[in-house]
């Protein structure tokens, strides 16, 4: 409920914080599509997350596509 009011003003930590969220849920459901629709919006060119954050999202990412 809270990605449709931070989605698109300029908070991208708050979005991926949400998205990420979105994305662990949508795993312990087993809801795998779901998962990584919601991983794939954390890993953006534009990302304003650091490095280490970065390697995490992308990381599970990986781990998503290999496992699922």
């Amino acid at each position: 409920q809270a990605y449709p009011v931070s989605e698109s003003r300029g908070w991208s930590v708050a979005e991926d914080h949400i998205q990420y969220a979105m994305a662990k849920q949508a795993c312990a459901l087993k809801r795998l599509e779901e998962a990584s629709s919601s991983y794939s919006l954390l890993l953006q060119p534009a990302s304003q997350q650091n490095a280490q954050q970065q390697i995490i999202f992308l990381k599970e990412y990986i781990q998503r596509h290999t496992v699922g």
